[in-house]
C-alpha cells in the first residue's frame, strides 16, 4: 500500500514498476481536484422565520468560499451514497435530535432532506416539513465531518394564530364604563394561539404610551 498528498491540483500520471518493468495498466492518469476548506463553509437559517409544525421550512448549506473544487451535495439515506456504481456526495444533510439520532415522521422513517435548489456557486437550499414540536438539530457533514456549527440547533414551534386570541372585559365586550382612578381589569385569552409573548400599550386618545406590560 502506498499513499501521496498531492499539493496541486491538476492532471497526474503515476508509473508503477516490478523488476524495472511496467505492470500492466501502468501508467495511470490521474486527476487531483481541488480541496476545500471546510471551516469556510456555512449553515444559514433564518433566525426571524423560525421553523413551524407542519409549515415547509429551508435551511442553506454554502460553500462558495470554500474553494474551487466542484461539491456534490445530497442526503443521508440517500441509497445512492451507498452503492458502489456511484460517487458518495461530498455535502451530506440530515435532521436529528439531540442525541445525533435521526428524527423520525409520523409514520416512522427517518426524515429526508432533499435538495431544492442547486446552484453552480456552491449554494444548495434543503428544505423539509418538521411534524413535531420542539427542538432539533439540523447536521451537515463534508467528507464525514461536521461542518462549522453542525449539528446546529433551531425550535420548532406551533405557528401563532391570532384569529384565536381572545379578549373580554369591563368597556370592551360590554358598556360598562372604565372609571378614571380606579383598577381596571380585562383578559387576554390566548391558550389556543400558540406559544408566543403577550405585550401590552396603553395608549391615549391624543397617541402618546402612558404604559406598557409584557407577559
Amino acid at each position: 500500500e502506498y499513499g501521496i498528498t498531492p499539493e496541486v491540483a491538476g492532471p497526474y500520471v503515476i508509473t508503477v514498476r516490478f523488476s524495472g518493468q511496467p505492470v500492466p495498466g501502468s501508467p495511470f492518469d490521474i486527476d487531483v481536484m481541488p480541496s476545500l476548506d471546510i471551516e469556510r463553509m456555512k449553515i444559514i437559517i433564518d433566525r426571524y422565520n423560525p421553523p413551524r409544525v407542519n409549515k415547509s421550512y429551508k435551511f442553506t448549506v454554502d460553500c462558495s468560499d470554500a474553494g474551487a473544487a466542484p461539491v456534490l451535495f445530497g442526503f443521508i439515506g440517500d441509497k445512492d451514497n451507498d452503492s458502489p456504481d456511484k460517487p458518495r456526495k461530498d455535502i451530506l444533510v440530515l435532521v436529528c435530535d439531540d442525541k445525533g439520532k435521526p428524527i423520525k415522521d409520523k409514520k416512522g422513517k427517518d426524515i429526508i432532506v432533499d435538495i431544492k435548489e442547486l446552484k453552480s456557486s456552491g449554494i444548495a437550499h434543503f428544505p423539509f416539513t418538521p411534524e413535531v414540536e420542539g427542538p432539533i438539530y439540523l447536521k451537515a457533514q463534508y467528507d464525514g465531518r461536521n461542518l462549522p456549527k453542525s449539528p446546529l440547533r433551531v425550535n420548532v414551534s406551533y405557528g401563532i394564530d391570532m384569529s384565536k386570541v381572545i379578549i373580554y372585559g369591563d368597556g370592551i365586550t360590554n358598556d360598562e364604563p372604565v372609571r378614571a382612578n380606579k383598577p381596571y381589569t380585562f383578559f387576554i385569552d390566548a391558550e389556543d394561539a400558540g406559544a408566543g409573548p403577550i405585550s401590552l400599550d396603553f395608549l391615549s386618545k391624543l397617541g402618546f404610551t402612558i404604559g406598557k406590560d409584557s407577559t
